[in-house]
């Protein structure tokens, strides 16, 4: 965009207008990018356990987004428009426009810039294409785990867990209450 930059600077438009323009640009991307991806991750949080084949060895999944993640989406979307926005126009604002005018009509290949670029775009690639196989990866090792043979049958089996020290029990207390908890349901008939 340096010859767009180079253009408007020339017709009158100041650097502060300039980057103003770019960084409202990387902003709007930005922060469309981060709705997308918050809806993205609530709808995926809640419908993470359709992906699991049902079995008799229930896997919970509480399905709900916390605030943290959504604090932190909107850091990165800011820190995307600061990167995305302000440096290219702060960059191209500080070359004469006369220059990048005569610069991009002598030249059409673009030398070390076109490089950068495309080694820009092969990292991106790489790290894209190693996202989606971890991805896929994980599903499977996920899908193989609910399917997997425990070594006992799993019919007529019910797990339950009590949470003791986040309900404020030390450790001595919540021993003797497992304790109890345990003997009581153990003298039950066919447990």
């Amino acid at each position: 965009r340096r010859r767009e930059i180079a253009i408007r600077e020339s017709l009158g438009a100041s650097r502060l207008q300039l980057m103003r323009q770019m960084v409202l640009e990387g902003l709007i991307v930005s922060l469309a990018g981060g709705v997308v991806a918050l809806a993205l991750t609530s709808w995926t949080a809640k419908r993470f356990a359709d992906f699991i084949p049902p079995n008799a060895n229930p896997i919970e999944l509480n399905g709900i987004v916390d605030h943290n993640v959504i604090f932190i989406v909107v850091a990165l979307s800011l820190l995307a428009t600061v990167i995305c926005g302000a440096f290219p126009a702060l960059r191209s604002s500080r070359v004469e426009a006369a220059e990048v005018l005569k610069e991009e009509t002598t030249s059409i290949s673009g030398g070390h810039h076109r490089r950068l670029l495309s080694g820009l775009v092969v990292t991106q690639i790489a790290l894209s294409l190693s996202l989606l196989v971890s991805s896929a990866l994980f599903f499977r090792t996920l899908r193989n785990m609910s399917a997997a043979d425990l070594g006992f049958r799993q019919d007529h089996i019910l797990t339950a867990s009590v949470g003791l020290g986040m309900a404020g029990y030390s450790d001595k207390e919540a021993d003797l209450i497992e304790h109890k908890i345990l003997d009581g349901v153990s003298a039950l008939p066919g447990v």
